[in-house]
């Protein structure tokens, strides 16, 4: 097949690795794809991922539809999958003229709703989309003229043999020489980019990790991303030189010229500390992760835990209105000297890490998935006086994977996303 991948707002965020993730599986099946990003977006991920791609200039909504009409006639598209809603309501009148397959998947959440997003959410009768957690699920049917039914989660968004091969000692051995960071200390990771959403939990691990060393524990945060808001990396600078002065030593770095390839080295890490995305690779690194986001810590991913983390999305969202910076820090030590100072906890969180990377969300599982989405077509998905049947457009997904999978495979899927009428 031939699939175009529209990410208008792409970067190097968590929804256009998702989107790359996806694509490289896809390519990996044998299927061509092509993106479509908006004029000024950073596509190094894109790039680095070996795809093609065209630029939409601003304002995008004629100049999307031509050239998904461009594609089309030149037998170059068969399905528009898109991972924002920029572009969604020219997507769904180029689908509904061309009866073409496409796929909306929403990625995020309710923290990071754009207003933009809502009004062009609201003005929808949207009878189909994917996403990714149940807290995605929620949010589109609070926004969006949707049906439970017509919701699915589909979680598996990383390729986990990829981040397995990307880790190596000699990349480690050189992040610690080039930032000094002393051979005995366990590292403590963290990958985000600098902005609002991420400053509290880069400080909260500074400060940790100061507390920490003061009672004896050696340990050093690493902090790698690149800086989204100039005031906040100068803040965030100025505390990791503050507590390295004071220690005499390093213990704490903020790396910003790591931050394209910080997947290179989740291998170095003793714990890796994470929200949305960067969880998911540090689960898929097999390390100890922690989700610590903007409300506070939400806990260790654990078999205990797991589900409800998950839910939100692994966004730490499911503490509610959030904690006081006190409390957030008091847990998160708690749980990283539990970690640290015990080999079996860590080798036993890690253990479930990997597993759990593997059978939920390695972006393998749920190729079948959108495969079988790229197949289907229904002009009833975008008509609000169409007469569905009582199953809904579950049904039409079911036959198509039926008319796909094995038996087996089709009982695979079914378990691991859930895929019956009115779930949750």
């Amino acid at each position: 097949m031939k699939i175009v991948i529209v990410v208008l707002d792409a970067g190097l965020g968590g929804h256009t690795r998702t989107s790359v993730s996806v694509g490289k599986a896809m390519r990996s099946r044998g299927h061509e794809v092509h993106y479509l990003v908006g004029v000024a977006s950073p596509t190094k991920v894109i790039e680095d991922a070996g795809f093609q791609f065209d630029r939409i200039a601003h304002g995008w909504s004629s100049g999307l539809i031509a050239k998904l009409q461009e594609l089309k006639a030149a037998g170059r598209l068969d399905a528009v999958h898109t991972f924002s809603s920029l572009g969604l309501v020219e997507i769904l009148k180029f689908a509904s003229k061309s009866l073409t397959p496409w796929v909306y998947t929403r990625c995020g959440g309710p923290a990071v709703k754009e207003p933009l997003e809502v009004r062009i959410m609201s003005s929808l009768k949207l009878r189909f989309a994917t996403c990714l957690s149940e807290e995605n699920k929620l949010e589109i049917l609070e926004t969006a003229a949707a049906k439970p039914e017509d919701v699915i989660v589909v979680p598996a968004r990383i390729d986990v043999d990829e981040i397995q091969e990307l880790q190596s000692a000699e990349k480690a051995s050189e992040f610690r020489t080039k930032y000094k960071i002393p051979a005995d200390a366990p590292i403590f990771l963290r990958i985000a980019r600098i902005g609002p959403a991420y400053r509290d939990s880069i400080l909260d691990g500074v400060a940790v990790t100061e507390a920490m060393n003061k009672a004896g524990i050696p340990i050093c945060f690493v902090h790698i991303g690149y800086a989204d808001v100039t005031s906040i990396a100068e803040e965030i600078y100025a505390e990791v030189a503050r507590v390295n002065s004071e220690a005499g030593k390093v213990i704490a770095v903020s790396a910003v010229d790591e931050s394209t390839s910080a997947q290179k080295y989740l291998g170095m890490a003793s714990v890796i500390c994470g929200m949305g995305r960067s969880v998911f690779e540090g689960l898929a690194a097999g390390k100890p992760t922690f989700v610590v986001g903007k409300v506070g810590f939400a806990g260790v991913v654990s078999a205990e835990t797991v589900d409800a983390l998950a839910e939100f999305n692994f966004s730490g969202r499911n503490v509610g209105d959030g904690q006081a910076r006190a409390e957030t820090r008091k847990l998160l030590q708690a749980a990283l000297t539990d970690a640290i100072q015990s080999e079996a906890r860590q080798a036993e969180l890690g253990a479930f890490a990997l597993n759990y990377a593997r059978t939920k969300l390695d972006v393998q599982v749920s190729a079948p998935v959108y495969e079988a989405l790229y197949k289907t077509y229904r002009p009833e998905w975008m008509s609000s006086s169409s007469d569905l049947s009582k199953a809904g457009l579950f049904s039409f997904i079911k036959r198509g994977l039926r008319s796909m999978l094995s038996k087996s495979a089709r009982a695979q899927i079914s378990a691991k996303f859930n895929l019956r009428q009115g779930a949750k």
